[in-house]
């Protein structure tokens, strides 16, 4: 508890569950107690060992990989292009990965050699972890792998894929670079609306308990993302412009992207105030 600057009093003392431990800490925080950030990294820290691979993985269909049959100046260009380091490679489909590939691999090439050589020349053997390996087990096997996971689902596909920066930004907060700097937060707070309720802009991919972060208590069901509430609740795939209301709460779908909600506008059931007395 002293690693996030709050000191063990007695209330956190008598603390039995996780559950209160992150209750207290807000409460100390609202009574100015600790700091405000220093509670959150405190919150965010315990909620992490809740979570597995597939929970923080980036997931398949906005996974970058590189087919069997680029090349290192194939691997260069993407980089360029997504800012990212690190690439699967398959064969066929990304069911099938065969290594993974580092950016600093092929800088390491003479460029004259980079469109002549296979990336899978300079591909390692992937790191293959289930959907299911608890976060704190999946960051250890990355540390001591060097390299990225490839999450794999109960059937053998690929769900997605996992890095350690995944895992920093569920503690911290998303990480920016100066690759991204045009990157769009998970969630983006927008203008309040005339009779001040908050408005937010959220990716898709945002997971329900992110949601609850924001007070909005999402119905239980068979999705653990935003875009899959939406699917559900609308019966159908998305189009840009449906609107849907649960409970008070107004969703705006504001763009797609592989055929899911990839961009919506949220807007809260009641003002700020009322939201963070029923929050209390």
């Amino acid at each position: 508890v002293r690693r996030f600057g709050l000191e063990p009093a007695e209330e956190l003392a008598s603390a039995r569950t996780p559950e209160e431990l992150v209750a207290l800490a807000r409460h100390s925080a609202r009574e100015g107690a600790i700091e405000a950030d220093s509670a959150e990294l405190f919150v965010r820290t315990l909620h992490l060992a809740e979570l597995t691979a597939e929970n923080v993985m980036t997931p398949r269909v906005d996974v970058r990989a590189l087919e069997a049959h680029a090349t290192a100046g194939d691997a260069a260009r993407l980089t360029l292009a997504t800012g990212l380091s690190r690439f699967p490679v398959y064969r066929d489909t990304l069911d099938e990965v065969i290594g993974t590939v580092h950016i600093r691999d092929v800088l390491a090439l003479d460029e004259t050699r980079r469109d002549h050589t296979p990336v899978t020349e300079l591909a390692t053997r992937p790191l293959l972890v289930p959907d299911s390996l608890p976060v704190d087990r999946l960051l250890r096997r990355l540390r001591e792998a060097r390299t990225m996971a490839v999450v794999i689902d109960e059937y053998g596909g690929t769900a997605g894929v996992a890095t350690v920066e995944d895992i920093v930004e569920e503690v911290v907060g998303e990480v920016r670079d100066e690759h991204d700097p045009d990157e769009t937060p998970d969630l983006l707070p927008k203008e309040p609306t005339a009779d001040g309720r908050q408005v937010w802009e959220a990716d898709g991919g945002v997971r329900l308990d992110q949601l609850a972060e924001i007070g909005l208590d999402a119905p239980d069901g068979p999705y653990e993302t935003l875009a899959g509430l939406l699917a559900t609740r609308l019966e159908r795939l998305p189009v840009v412009a449906d609107t849907l209301e649960i409970d008070g709460w107004r969703f705006d779908v504001l763009r797609i992207e592989h055929r899911r909600a990839d961009r919506v506008r949220i807007t809260a059931s009641a003002p700020a105030n009322d939201l963070t007395e029923n929050a209390r």
